[in-house]
């Protein structure tokens, strides 16, 4: 296959806005995806090749499949875009935590075909095929207008709360008892919501390390991530585990108290630390020998709804060793499982009665043997056919306090739950020709000062 071209386009232009218009006009097609990261913003479409692995039985070489796909990708001088979701670990096939449907593909990437990058400086539109795109640049997003009654929004299926805490009572006993060192339980919440999800997209609130929208087939995932798990290029790599956690205050002396809680607490420091070192564990045997470093340690993160004390590992890939085995090493990620991760994946698995499906799992790219970038599915929402899926957890310890935990995962859970609320209870409007939005080229979310880290200070109140 031929190289594609690359066209350059100047000027400042809103890539929501543009995906949506791309959308209308059928442009995009079935598989598609948009990505917010550090430094520019990405939209994909028109796969050349499509990997598609767990959605009817179990596969046993997938890892080895999606390596040699972004070899693939490297060659036809692309990345392979997707997902890898959280029950992959285990080679199950894909089924929804409501159990409504099964054999669902828990890997799934394609190579696009298509992409327009978004910069500063511009836009680059890389493809075959001589379509103008410059109509669809020029998009500017309308405003929404209320429907009456709008604004509420109530599960139809999930997780009980009272069944919450019995499975975080029943946690607290396997780590008291000594089975497991820490463990991460999750509850999730199903609803049926007709919204727009680029209008939910481009209602999301910054700060993230990466947003994404990956509309394959009747899926749509719209995920703000909080933890980037696996940056890497030319073979450094780095990794921003999470974990500790206080909600945000309404005021900005609560919001301190709050912070300061967090950061000497003995449960969330342990939780933090032990997570840390795991991840130092995990790939000190694929890093070259002292390259290992923790370059920011115990930072905290502020989110909208919640704070994380946050930390920053970085290193070099050992000869023989690919990017994809750093992410390997890494997933599914201590943060979202507990330690020692393979016993706290057990206990997990015995102790909720659902599935995960894609929530816990990760999202990004990876192109070669030395570049990728994935983060966490973490405080997304994923749509289903009609059907949508919120899901949160919390990081038990023996002194865990079960209503405690039930709290974080709601509080967790609000800032999507809010944001569905607001797509589902508002429509556009049509605006004037020449009423437009100031372009947003730039919308990142945050400015961390390099592609691969996400450590705001703390006095950023967002």
């Amino acid at each position: 296959m031929s190289r594609s071209k690359l066209r350059q386009h100047r000027g400042a232009s809103d890539p929501i806005a543009a995906f949506a218009c791309l959308r209308d006009a059928g442009v995009l097609g079935d598989y598609s995806y948009l990505h917010l990261s550090a430094d520019h913003t990405e939209i994909g479409w028109a796969p050349i090749e499509h990997l598609r692995l767990l959605a009817g039985q179990p596969c046993d070489d997938w890892r080895d499949q999606l390596a040699r796909f972004a070899l693939r990708a490297e060659q036809l001088g692309r990345k392979a875009f997707g997902y890898i979701g959280f029950d992959a670990v285990a080679g199950h096939v894909g089924t929804l935590p409501d159990g409504s449907q099964t054999g669902r593909p828990l890997v799934e990437f394609i190579i696009p075909g298509k992409t327009l990058t978004f910069r500063e400086s511009g836009v680059t539109h890389q493809g075959l095929g001589g379509i103008d795109l410059s109509r669809y640049l020029a998009a500017s997003m309308s405003p929404m207008a209320s429907r009456a009654g709008a604004g509420s929004i109530a599960p139809v299926d999930g997780t009980p709360e009272q069944a919450y805490v019995g499975m975080v009572r029943k946690g607290v006993a396997a780590v008291s008892a000594g089975e497991a060192k820490k463990l991460v339980l999750s509850r999730y919440q199903a609803y049926d919501a007709d919204f727009d999800p680029v209008r939910l997209f481009a209602a999301l609130s910054p700060p993230f390390v990466d947003a994404f929208l990956i509309c394959f087939g009747d899926l749509a995932a719209v995920v703000p991530s909080p933890e980037l798990l696996l940056h890497g290029e030319n073979r450094a790599i780095v990794t921003n585990p999470l974990a500790g956690t206080r909600p945000r205050g309404p005021t900005p002396v609560e919001d301190e108290r709050l912070r300061t809680e967090l950061m000497e607490n003995h449960k969330e420091i342990v939780e933090h630390v032990v997570s840390v070192n795991t991840v130092l564990a995990e790939l000190a045997p694929i890093c070259e020998r002292d390259s290992l470093v923790v370059s920011r340690f115990m930072d905290v993160a502020l989110l909208r709804k919640v704070q994380h004390l946050s930390s920053v590992v970085r290193g070099s890939l050992a000869a023989g060793h690919q990017v994809l085995d750093a992410l390997w090493a890494l997933f599914p990620a201590v943060t979202v499982t507990g330690l020692p991760k393979r016993k706290a994946i057990e206990i997990v698995r015995s102790l909720e009665p659902t599935p995960r499906y894609l929530y816990a799992g990760a999202m990004g790219w990876v192109s070669g043997a030395g570049d990728c970038r994935f983060s966490l599915a973490l405080r997304g929402l994923f749509r289903c056919g009609s059907r949508s899926f919120l899901q949160a957890g919390a990081g038990i310890l023996a002194e865990s306090v079960p209503e405690a935990e039930l709290l974080e995962t709601s509080y967790k859970l609000s800032a999507m739950k809010d944001a569905l609320a607001a797509a589902v209870g508002f429509e556009p409007v049509r605006r004037n020709s020449g009423d437009r939005d100031t372009p947003r080229a730039d919308r990142k979310g945050f400015d961390p000062g390099a592609a691969a880290d996400y450590c705001p200070p703390v006095t950023s109140i967002v």
